[in-house]
């Protein structure tokens, strides 16, 4: 069961709790022998991955402490290659140290947002926010821009009532929404 999903590098993962697998998103199958930990391979965490030191790690168990084992309720990366984690209400970006260590709040970068994401997808230069079932839309440029007229219902927008998470593949139609151990395939086109 998946919690957060993202496409990323060509492969797909399912993030449950803060371990991830790899897997097919056509079949659902996994593809990873065994769950690993999201802090050793994408967050960097003092103490933790690959290197000698992994041992040392100690982590707080704080919303806005990005190493500790509380898990992300979504993730997501944009076109341009921006990775973002999220938990409560504050968001981490996971791909570049320019934005440092520390989380901060979802109106940092998109105006109006607030409160959990329950799931996150980029497509076509935009962001697009699942919160229980309502969707924002954020125009992807050099700064993020809300879309006028939103939030929209999930229903309206993506053709569903619930979403565990979701993710698109690159050049693709197709939005993969997971709920519970489901996974569905949305004509992004259609909808």
């Amino acid at each position: 069961q998946c919690t957060a999903a993202i496409r990323w590098l060509e492969k797909s993962y399912c993030f449950n709790g803060i371990n991830f697998t790899r897997f097919d998103p056509v079949t659902g199958e996994r593809r990873s022998p065994r769950p690993l930990d999201t802090r050793d391979y994408f967050v960097s965490c003092p103490g933790r991955g690959h290197g000698h030191a992994a041992r040392q790690n100690a982590t707080l168990t704080s919303i806005m402490n990005r190493c500790s084992s509380r898990p992300f309720e979504a993730l997501s990366s944009d076109d341009k290659g921006r990775i973002y984690a999220f938990r409560g209400g504050y968001y981490f970006r996971l791909d570049s140290g320019k934005d440092g260590w520390h989380p901060w709040q979802l109106s940092h970068t998109w105006k109006y947002l607030q409160g959990e994401v329950d799931a996150a997808f980029s497509w076509e230069n935009k962001m697009y926010f699942i919160q229980g079932t309502e969707v924002s839309i954020y125009r992807s440029d050099q700064v993020y821009t809300p879309v006028q007229g939103y939030p929209k219902t999930l229903q309206e927008e993506v053709g569903v009532t619930e979403v565990d998470a979701a993710f698109t593949c690159p050049h693709s139609k197709e939005l993969y929404v997971i709920k519970g151990n489901k996974l569905r395939m949305v004509d992004r086109k259609s909808t």
